[in-house]
């Protein structure tokens, strides 16, 4: 987790800087999509090579295990397309009632956010299968713990 939350954080990290060196005016909009896509793009380079590290092992799909998968992914995939649509859209509809430049300033400021929240969202991710089970196993404690978790944050 620690590896795969440090390339995430990294490539947040480049995207958030390179919309503020490139994107200098409204013309520069069609560059987004080229920013957005470096950052993975460079971790996924320096990452591959260190996959060999982790033992992870490329498979060709057969078309049977791919048709599985949709069937079975469906409603995993209706879900993750309707937080698409609900998290994107914000740009979309606030651009029909403002001007560019307040659109503009909104979706630096969400940039900034998510990058932020890049950054903490592993965190949470990496420690919950662990209060989750200390909940299963004894609950008081993992309320104690994570008081002590919230009382240090703050």
């Amino acid at each position: 987790m620690k590896y795969i939350s440090m390339l995430r954080i990294l490539s947040s990290i480049i995207y958030t800087a390179l919309i503020f060196l490139i994107v200098r005016g409204p013309k520069d909009y069609l560059y987004v999509p080229f920013i957005n896509s470096i950052g993975f793009i460079l971790v996924e380079v320096y990452s591959q090579p260190h996959s060999k590290e982790f033992k992870v092992k490329f498979l060709k799909p057969t078309l049977q295990d791919i048709k599985r998968q949709l069937v079975e992914g469906w409603h995993l995939f209706i879900s993750t397309l309707a937080i698409s649509l609900y998290t994107t859209s914000n740009k979309f509809i606030l651009g029909l009632l403002v001007d560019n430049a307040t659109l503009g300033y909104y979706a630096v400021a969400e940039d900034i956010t998510r990058t932020l929240q890049g950054l903490v969202s592993p965190i949470g991710q990496a420690i919950y299968p662990y209060f989750s089970r200390m909940q299963a196993e004894d609950r008081e404690r993992a309320k104690s713990e994570l008081k002590k978790m919230l009382i240090m944050a703050y």
